[in-house]
């Protein structure tokens, strides 16, 4: 009976864990296609930033943090387009991206942020 339980218990942890899926590789190169942009295109895309750092070099880093509820417990955000997959219970989400620019506006690499299970760019 003790066997019977810890094999259910294994086989309850293997699906578990099959779940959880890590997208910062993905989410990598998804960014790196904005090295190169502008400041203003950047601003163009995807708005105001929630935070901007003001390097001493002229450069700055620029943040777009994505966080709130979002609806599954296995949701992924795709925060270019905004939209939700998986849809089904709840589950807090935080990710975002920061570019870096130097001193004439231009990205010159970039990163994702956050939980990079919870969100996924494309």
């Amino acid at each position: 009976m003790i066997l019977k339980k810890y094999i259910t218990y294994i086989f309850f942890l293997f699906i578990l864990n099959s779940c959880v899926r890590d997208n910062s590789a993905g989410n990598q190169q998804v960014i790196n296609r904005f090295i190169g942009y502008s400041e203003n295109q950047l601003l163009d895309r995807f708005g105001p930033p929630t935070q901007v750092y003001k390097k001493d070099d002229g450069g700055k880093i620029m943040s777009w943090v994505f966080s709130g509820i979002a609806p599954s417990n296995s949701t992924e955000y795709n925060a270019f387009t905004g939209r939700w997959s998986n849809v089904g219970g709840s589950a807090s989400y935080s990710c975002g991206f920061n570019f870096y620019l130097d001193k004439n506006k231009i990205v010159t690499s970039a990163s994702p942020t956050g939980s990079s299970s919870s969100c996924k760019f494309n």
